[in-house]
């Protein structure tokens, strides 16, 4: 039986709203993808987006009457759209059942927003395909046959698989004591944020840490916040703040003690988080976009994930994409420093009252 072409109907929630019935189409909607079981894509980090930004909305798309899919997204101080968590999110998009006909213009214009810009697309590749301005690859460890089996999979001819994280466990080991490795241990989710802002050089925003508590404080069966740590002789030594959907556990915000660099305490980390990911139902770590040598290491795959920018004619859009072309225009031209001067301004007021 074809299915419905007739139009779809857009209607903008907030999070609080979700019914236990969207809830349950909204999980159904996430088996229709691989990336869609992400904790990403839960309902449950939507609303820990939520709990600590205002701004967070739900568009609900409807046809025929029935509940078709959500699109989480925050709306910034100026009206414009940002990917739900901007700036923390890997994966991002919305969930529409497939075999539904619609527009990505059309969905972000009726959402209200002059523009969204996205940098972690993922699930929607066709639909916003227009707007993509590039893609890159997303690795992730493939668990699904147990660890062995993955770790198998990684062996290379000259060497057993993970011989460099098992020596180097052992030479912290014998330097500095019994490893102990624990899945669950909130009481390092400070130490994380301060050796992420140490090694950044930057401090993180009230937000950003808000989010990251928030969600280390959700436990449940369909999505449940990690705080996993390594210990060396009774001394952190690495940790991550993480989350995990049923099947999928992100890898998220890594971080160890840096006087330990040298023994690579994180990736000792992540290969005992993948030793037990099994055990826990899941069967796939994702690693988050980017080409670090541990990715390259350790991924079985890796998921596209697209970056680009949806922009509906409007004076609000407009003035965006003017104080965009200064700062371009200012690369190339003798009097760049004025130019770039005057469009970095404008882009730096928007960007400290959005984050303000």
């Amino acid at each position: 039986m074809p299915r419905s072409q007739n139009p779809l109907r857009v209607t903008i929630i907030g999070p609080g709203d979700l019914s236990p019935d969207d809830e349950r189409r909204w999980r159904s909607l996430q088996r229709t993808h691989p990336a869609f079981e992400s904790p990403y894509f839960c309902p449950e980090f939507t609303r820990a987006a939520a709990a600590v930004n205002a701004r967070v909305r739900i568009a609900v798309l409807e046809q025929d009457g029935e509940r078709v899919g959500y699109f989480p997204f925050e709306r910034d101080t100026f009206g414009f759209g940002r990917p739900l968590a901007d700036g923390m999110s890997d994966f991002h998009g919305p969930l529409i059942r497939p075999g539904v006909a619609w527009s990505a213009r059309e969905l972000i214009a009726r959402c209200g927003l002059p523009t969204w810009d996205f940098d972690h697309l993922i699930g929607s590749e066709d639909a916003f395909s227009p707007f993509v301005t590039d893609v890159a690859a997303s690795p992730y460890m493939d668990l699904s046959k147990g660890f062995d089996v993955y770790a198998r999979g990684r062996a290379r001819p000259s060497r057993p698989p993970f011989s460099t994280p098992m020596n180097l466990s052992r030479q912290i080991e014998r330097d500095h004591g019994p490893l102990r490795f624990e899945i669950h241990d909130t009481t390092v989710l400070e130490q994380v944020i301060l050796w992420k802002e140490a090694k950044a050089g930057v401090r993180m925003s009230a937000r950003q840490k808000d989010l990251l508590r928030t969600v280390a404080s959700m436990r449940s069966d369909e999505f449940t916040g990690s705080v996993s740590a390594l210990y060396a002789g009774g001394e952190l030594a690495a940790a991550h703040i993480g989350m995990r959907s049923r099947t999928v556990w992100h890898y998220w915000f890594p971080a160890y003690e840096a006087a330990l660099a040298r023994y690579s305490p994180g990736n000792i980390l992540l290969i005992k988080m993948a030793e037990c990911a099994p055990g826990l139902g899941v069967t796939r770590i994702d690693l988050g976009k980017g080409g670090e040598d541990y990715k390259q290491r350790l991924m079985s795959g890796a998921l596209q994930v697209a970056t680009g920018s949806v922009r509906i004619p409007s004076v609000a859009a407009s003035v965006l994409a003017g104080a965009e072309r200064l700062v371009a225009l200012g690369r190339s031209l003798p009097i760049q420093g004025p130019l770039r001067a005057g469009g970095r301004r404008v882009l730096r007021l928007w960007q400290s009252l959005v984050e303000g």
